[in-house]
């Protein structure tokens, strides 16, 4: 009777923590953009990588999760960054270093597409409460669908 009560206790418990992390994740990801690539992820990839550098920015380190021992088809972070643009943020707010760099993780699904998935820096940077740091924040925003719109055509 115990064993059952117990296991009826941890059913329970899953099924709220599942319920909790779903609400978590779906007002967390208000500010997640996924966009799909119409390329392989090899391909997207470098498209990234060739956009950021052609449009002024300097790529600061570059992870490829396959690498460190993920199991994954393909999954690689991207950061970058004008370093010019990140001391002009971090002074009008050091906490502004909490989004920077900028980062775009390019991952590959089990049904073998390619993904772009980035965070709004809008997100973060309106959260300060400081109007030149909120218009940089969107700013930023229309840069980074830029190049993900870039590494996802065809």
């Amino acid at each position: 009777m115990k064993r059952t009560s117990f296991r009826s206790g941890l059913i329970l418990v899953a099924a709220i923590s599942s319920l909790t992390l779903s609400g978590l994740s779906s007002a967390a990801d208000a500010d997640r953009v996924d966009k799909v690539s119409n390329k392989d992820f090899a391909a997207t990839a470098k498209t990234i990588e060739t956009t950021l550098k052609s449009s002024g920015f300097m790529i600061f380190s570059t992870i490829d999760h396959q690498k460190v021992g993920a199991n994954l088809k393909g999954a690689k972070t991207i950061e970058f960054g004008m370093p010019d643009m990140i001391k002009g943020l971090l002074q009008m707010d050091p906490e502004a270093g909490l989004g920077m760099p900028g980062r775009m993780y390019v991952w590959e699904r089990s049904d073998g597409k390619t993904v772009v998935s980035y965070r709004k820096p809008s997100s973060d940077f309106s959260k300060r409460g400081d109007a030149k740091l909120t218009a940089m924040g969107n700013k930023m925003n229309g840069t980074w669908d830029m190049i993900a719109e870039e590494a996802t055509k065809k």
